[in-house]
């Protein structure tokens, strides 16, 4: 699980053009997550819901969490910003 989450890091980090990503990479980056079962959103949270990451790493966690998971928008958003209010 921490690799898949690693590799799709990774994939975006390298796919970034001067801070743009082309759609085809966030939606693989999307997919590769959603093709690994034992991501939970407690992952997300400590693994993509970083400072230490771009905001789009975030948004691709953001995304991950409401369409894969199902987790709704208002509990996702508020995780966030407690995440980032005291993280």
């Amino acid at each position: 699980m921490n690799v898949a989450i690693s590799n799709v890091v990774e994939f975006v980090g390298s796919s970034l053009n001067n801070g743009w990503l082309e759609s085809e990479c966030y939606l693989k980056a999307i997919a590769d997550l959603a093709l690994t079962a034992d991501i939970g959103f407690l992952d997300v949270q400590f693994f993509l819901f970083s400072r230490n990451h771009s905001a789009i790493i975030n948004l691709i966690g953001l995304h991950y969490s409401i369409a894969s998971l199902h987790v709704p928008v208002s509990k996702a958003l508020l995780v966030i910003l407690l995440h980032f209010s005291y993280g």
